[in-house]
């Protein structure tokens, strides 16, 4: 099985499973491998039907793994209970630069979740939240919480209810994207 293999490979930096259908048993799998795999830098999952329960999973291994740097969960239905599990991994993981979660349905109660987690992080530089159905509520407990953020440089909220008081705090200090559409 793969996810055996990835335990004690030390080369493969790069693994790419997006649009594959790996579900929640390839995501727990997956987890275990990471909670022993010190080579892998970038982790592409989007796509791949993990939902919140297979974030947990990944959220899980966060907490022990310190050498990913690029998480990408794009397209995969996650809810505010996986927002809620990627909070608390982001709260203790230093490595993870990079977080795509883009086209999924974070929603504002996700958002304020994230939010909690931006307080505290110092190592995430690119955080992607685009189309995830977030409202003012959720935007604007992100952009209260990056004025505590020290590291986050790009911010993608493109599709997002935004007020204009938040987009001008937000673009004093980061690189923002926002339209409307």
């Amino acid at each position: 099985m793969m996810s055996e293999a990835l335990k004690f490979n030390s080369s493969l930096t790069n693994l790419n499973l997006s649009v594959n259908n790996i579900g929640v048993e390839g995501a727990k799998a997956l987890s275990e491998a990471l909670k022993y795999n010190y080579s892998i830098r970038r982790l592409h999952l989007g796509k791949t039907e993990i939902g919140d329960d297979g974030v947990g999973m990944i959220s899980e291994a966060l907490g022990k793994n310190d050498t990913l740097t690029q998480l990408s969960l794009w397209g995969n239905k996650i809810g505010e209970s996986g927002a809620t599990s990627l909070s608390e991994a982001l709260k203790c993981n230093s490595s993870l630069t990079y977080l795509d979660l883009n086209y999924n349905i974070i929603e504002d109660g996700g958002a304020i979740k994230i939010s909690e987690a931006l307080k505290v992080n110092g190592s995430l530089t690119f955080l992607d939240l685009e189309r995830n159905g977030i409202g003012t509520i959720g935007t604007r407990m992100i952009s209260e919480a990056m004025k505590e953020n020290s590291s986050l440089a790009f911010l993608v909220l493109r599709g997002e209810k935004v007020d204009e008081r938040n987009t001008r705090s937000m673009q004093k200090k980061w690189q923002f994207v926002q339209t409307t559409e």
